[in-house]
């Protein structure tokens, strides 16, 4: 949203924000306690002399965003944890703009945040944009790293326009420099902290309209109930995203459709969603909704539920995207250092990565199935490589020529190049760039 115009007459440059440079671990985000002792510095002067200037009040405001909490430190593996955590910005405009993202400002966070800032307010007011945000629990920095910028630039444009954002608002998505809203890479994992989540009261989630295939999984899985607990809406930019985000922002038309969408949840509480949906009373009213609010997913996907109108069977697209994050485990392995691994470790990688893959066995179409039982092949690989670390720590002699060390040697490479061949694979159904190999050689 474009400031007031009262508030600015003519055009002037201010220059560019640096980050505030940082001290922490590479890998991890600041926590709360730590991220509150930032100083307000001075505030921005007031100039007479050019009225383009924004004047706004200090900010205060915060969102939820479906993160992985914990962090990859340099002497020890923290285990992550999916969940729904707040992400609070405390902000006002200063002279010379000055933001922090965590512990660790990202450039390339900033630039993306400041190119969108740009484009709904005059560029001199975007610039001055000044303060830190923070997590409440410290969260794996590169695990969610092409989902902050979304809820970062959100927050940053309540403090630009003076609104707040709706008290339980969940934002997912990729933001790009242009303003438009991308599935992020890695989105299944993100997906299930959301279906894992126990909701009390419905909270509006703003996603990527690029995960409505994977969204449409939900009733795949027979998992129809997320779409009462959530108010989901598909966005494509920033601007659509910003009219569903704030308090008194929401149109009047999306407003209605709300009302009708709860009448209809409140009637179903307590009733089997599948067999309530698929009343026909119901279904008209949820095409009520829909007529009123196209963009909203919880409304479609549960009529599509009623109608039975949903796959059955993963396209290839799906089912790349479900076995990336089954095989996410994988990318605790020290691939450079194969002498780090203990066999325990890999037991438990090998069991994550079944307790993913084995749900998914009954959806996949025939002519995935190769690539499905590929990747079931690469977590028994694990397995056998946990098997002969273990052997080789209770042998005495372990030199280069024992059974056992080459078993797991010839295991563990085995397992880089299947996993580079498979990931390969998944990335080109993706339209993604595939990894690097692990041998330095070009595909």
């Amino acid at each position: 949203m474009v400031a007031p115009l009262e508030k600015f007459v003519t055009k002037r440059r201010a220059p560019t924000p640096t980050p505030t440079p940082d001290t922490d671990e590479e890998d991890e985000m600041q926590t709360g306690a730590q991220a509150d002792e930032w100083s307000n510095g001075p505030s921005a002067k007031e100039n007479t002399e050019d009225e383009t200037l924004l004047k706004v009040a200090p900010f205060s405001g915060a969102l939820t965003v479906p993160v992985f909490a914990g962090a990859r430190s340099r002497s020890a593996l923290v285990t992550t944890q999916g969940k729904l955590l707040a992400l609070r910005f405390k902000g006002q405009l200063k002279e010379n703009g000055n933001l922090s993202s965590f512990g660790s400002p990202d450039a390339r966070h900033l630039e993306t945040l400041l190119a969108n800032l740009s484009k709904s307010h005059l560029p001199q007011n975007a610039s001055r944009v000044s303060g830190r945000y923070r997590f409440t629990e410290s969260v794996a920095a590169r695990r969610n790293d092409d989902i902050l910028t979304f809820p970062m630039t959100l927050l940053a444009e309540g403090l630009l326009s003076e609104r707040q954002p709706l008290e339980n608002l969940i934002v997912l998505g990729n933001l790009t420099d242009e303003g438009r809203i991308n599935a992020p890479r890695f989105p299944w994992p993100f997906l299930q902290i959301l279906l894992a989540n126990e909701k009390k009261e419905s909270s509006r989630l703003l996603v990527s309209a690029q995960l409505v295939p994977l969204l449409e999984t939900f009733l795949t899985h027979q998992k129809e109930d997320c779409f009462f607990d959530y108010d989901i809406f598909a966005v494509e930019t920033l601007e659509e995203a910003a009219t569903l985000a704030f308090v008194g922002s929401t149109p009047a038309a999306t407003a209605q459709a709300l009302e009708k969408f709860q009448e209809i949840r409140q009637v179903g509480e307590g009733k089997k969603t599948s067999v309530f949906v698929a009343n026909t009373h119901v279904m008209s009213r949820l095409d009520e909704v829909i007529a009123l609010e196209p963009r909203f997913l919880s409304a479609t996907l549960l009529r599509k539920r009623g109608k039975g109108d949903y796959p059955t069977k993963y396209s290839s697209e799906v089912l790349a995207n479900l076995l990336q994050a089954s095989l996410m485990p994988l990318t605790r392995l020290p691939y450079q250092s194969s002498r780090d691994l203990n066999s325990e470790e890999l037991n438990q990688i090998h069991s994550e990565c079944r307790a993913y893959l084995d749900p998914l066995a009954r959806n996949v179409a025939l002519s995935d199935r190769e690539t499905y039982d590929q990747a079931i092949d690469l977590a028994n690989r694990i397995r056998t490589l946990a098997r002969a670390k273990a052997r080789l720590d209770e042998e005495e002699y372990s030199g280069e020529d024992s059974f056992n060390t080459s078993l797991f040697f010839d295991t563990f490479q085995a397992i880089q190049l299947e996993y580079y061949e498979l990931a390969s694979k998944t990335a080109r159904f993706l339209g993604q760039e595939p990894p690097a190999h692990p041998r330095g050689e070009t595909p």
